[in-house]
């Protein structure tokens, strides 16, 4: 069905008080009592912090005092970055930090901007359907009191590679989290790889547990080949005798366990869990190592270290500038692989929004976009820490001079990336005091709508991990106190403007949130259809109700919800009820975004008898997809033939169930849609979905 979509403006009455409006050429302008208009002052801008690759916003820009003229012209700092239309619509374009800029048409020396960050494109993780396992040198036999390292490959490379391991006989032998297998007693046994996600998905590698395996003569080996190392032909289990000087070595694991890399003049070697009390590592000596090759999506790395001893005489290695080398080739960086280099002269080009886990800072190095990785497993909790404060002080746009591993991975094609293990590795240059506003001010959230349950909204003073930042509330209403974020609920729902007014230091800027506060009458308002799912079909081994187990089923129509069931139009939405499905019961409706919008996904109501004005729904994000997916909500009142767009809508940034409510503004012969605006695939979950009558 083809539906036309209208924008939904409200006629505003001007009541000012010594003033009076004119009529020009079918224009409203508002003047003053002495007959000149109201000039504008300020622009204050509305929108998202953040959005990804391919995905569109609305920005609206707001120009006081009341009555000045309210249209502004729109620009973007970077349009490589992310383009904007003469109604405000940003589309992103690049990863990046970018900035919106709205000037007033009548005084083009009035301008307000807001940062935009704009991130990746969202992947999304497909279904495990099968595991393969291998063994080092194939081997299917381990000797008592011995080990053998399985590998497993969870297919599609792009679903996650997460197993769990498991032994049929642990009297025989028992099998780590990482796949280590021990040989404890003679006899088979059966080690099973079970995916993580998606507990029918299983594979089962057959062992015989003998007196004595066959190892390595590691001594009399020779030394292996570092083009071997970094070659994509050298086969996972191929044993390796390298040499080096220990560069870094992470903190030992509770397993008793270290990473670590040693390099020999330029080359470079990662081993991979060593066991530290067998074979202690010290940083800056030197050492033989014997272990097996293994390439886990483009990281090479030595696994099962049967061999280390001390080398004499001492090694040394040396740090190679590959500023004007292709960074981005594979085959260009395959021998730096593990080794330490150095990148001169970059520039900053995104930043994170969050350092609470392992994150990727992008720097431009000529017309290259590079990747520098940055994650905790592999330094102390301190070290991490300093690493995250140097990067909290800049910007992007600020020069940097870094030191780090090389290292490719990627699920499908890697990538290579430059890995910083530790803060006197690199220098960057301290953002201003007005860039630290705007990026922390990006970073606040405050809940949408406010249950009758929530008596205190949290609204933070200063924000964590952004040292000097302060900020100062405004709200618009009495309802809720700026001060103590103590609510104060009224009888019937009300909308409440909380501004933001972000400081440090001579920098400032500020962002506006539209909170909606329940009221405490709830007897006006009648509740006529709940669409909660729980009346839906059984589930199938996904955990989906085969009333529509998939995005695209039959003609995505269903019946369902009480008191009367009502036929919904369930588009690129399935009915889920998997453990990463936020739900109070069964199910919960899964709906997904698009690059189009008219695949995106869209909740509809397909019949219109009842007289209701107002919907009411819970809603999360589903699983770990990324926050900001885009709520719209529209109406039609003529069966669906054309349909308007509200202007309330919700940026979904919650991971737990949060109750939503929405007026329609309308309530004869109406439908309501919700639909999720275009993106790359995030999706949320929706539940129990109810159509209510406010008297």
């Amino acid at each position: 069905m083809k539906r036309r979509r209208l924008l939904l403006i409200p006629l505003v009455a001007l009541l000012l008080s010594g003033c009076k409006t004119s009529s020009s050429e079918g224009s409203v302008v508002t003047t003053t009592s002495s007959g000149g208009p109201i000039a504008p002052t300020s622009i204050t801008i509305s929108g998202p912090s953040s959005l990804a690759v391919d995905e569109s916003a609305l920005f609206s820009a707001t120009v006081k005092p009341e009555g000045a003229p309210q249209s502004v012209t729109w620009a973007t700092s970077d349009t490589t970055k992310a383009t904007i239309t003469d109604s405000g619509e940003v589309t992103g374009i690049g990863e990046g930090n970018v900035f919106i800029i709205a000037t007033s048409t009548v005084n083009v020396d009035l301008s307000a901007q807001v940062s935009l960050a704009i991130t990746p494109k969202v992947i999304v993780t497909p279904d495990p359907t099968e595991i393969l396992i291998n063994s080092v040198d194939d081997l299917t036999i381990v000797s008592v009191g011995g080990t053998l390292k399985l590998n497993a490959t969870v297919l599609p490379v792009e679903a996650s590679q997460e197993v769990l391991w498991s032994s049929s006989d642990t009297s025989k032998a028992e099998v780590d989290n990482t796949g280590l297998v021990s040989g404890i007693a003679v006899g088979p046994v059966d080690i099973t790889a079970t995916s993580a996600v998606k507990g029918t998905v299983k594979k089962v590698f057959s062992l015989e547990v003998v007196e004595d395996a066959v190892g390595q003569n590691w001594e009399n080996m020779d030394y292996s080949l570092h083009s071997d190392f970094v070659s994509t032909a050298t086969e996972n289990g191929t044993p390796f005798k390298i040499r080096g000087v220990v560069t870094y070595a992470a903190p030992v694991s509770a397993e008793g366990t270290v990473e670590y890399f040693i390099q020999n003049g330029a080359e470079g070697y990662y081993i991979y869990k060593q066991d530290n009390n067998a074979f202690p590592v010290t940083v800056g000596e030197s050492y033989t190592v014997g272990g097996y090759f293994k390439n886990y999506f483009g990281t090479r790395e030595l696994v099962d270290v049967e061999y280390f001893v001390p080398h004499t005489p001492a090694l040394t290695y040396n740090i190679v500038d590959v500023s004007d080398k292709n960074l981005l080739s594979l085959d260009d960086m395959a021998t730096h692989q593990a080794s330490f280099v150095e990148i001169k002269a970059g520039v900053i080009s995104v930043l994170p929004t969050s350092y609470t886990k392992a994150y990727n800072v992008k720097i431009m190095v000529g017309d290259q976009e590079f990747t520098l990785r940055v994650d905790p497993t592999l330094m102390t909790v301190d070290e991490f820490a300093a690493i995250n404060a140097k990067f909290q002080a800049t910007a992007p746009g600020s020069a940097i001079d870094v030191v780090g591993v090389m290292c490719a991975f990627g699920y499908g094609k890697p990538a290579n990336q430059l890995k910083i293990v530790r803060s006197t590795d690199f220098g960057a240059a301290v953002m201003t005091e007005q860039q630290a506003a705007q990026i922390a001010a990006a970073t606040l959230e405050v809940l949408d709508c406010v249950p009758t349950t929530v008596t205190t909204l949290n609204l933070p003073t200063t924000l964590e991990n952004y040292e000097g930042v302060t900020v100062e509330w405004a709200s618009d209403s009495a309802i809720i106190n700026a001060s103590t974020g103590a609510v104060t609920h009224p009888d019937i729902m009300e909308d409440v403007t909380l501004t933001a007014t972000v400081k440090k230091g001579a920098g400032q800027t500020t962002r506006t949130f539209l909170v909606t506060v329940f009221g405490t009458d709830e007897s006006i308002l009648e509740i006529l259809h709940t669409f909660d799912l729980e009346d839906a079909d059984s589930a199938n081994g996904y955990g989906n109700s085969l009333t529509k187990p998939t995005y695209t089923h039959n003609d995505d129509m269903v019946t369902l919800g009480h008191p009367t069931q009502k036929q919904w139009y369930l588009r690129n939405t399935l009915i889920g009820g998997d453990k990463r499905d936020k739900r109070t019961g069964t199910y919960a409706m899964r709906t997904q975004t698009n690059a189009a919008q008219d695949n995106a996904g869209r909740i509809e109501l397909q019949e219109n008898d009842l007289e209701f004005n107002m919907i009411e729904f819970d809603c999360a994000i589903y699983g770990t997809n990324a926050k900001g997916t885009v709520l719209m909500f529209e109406v039609s009142t003529d069966d669906g033939a054309t349909w308007i767009k509200i202007e309330r809508e919700f940026t979904i940034n919650n991971f737990e169930l949060q109750k939503y409510r929405v007026r329609l503004d309308t309530s004869s012969n109406v439908r309501v849609a919700l639909c999720v605006k275009a993106g790359t695939g995030n999706r949320i979950n929706i539940d129990n979905l109810k159509l209510i009558n406010e008297a």
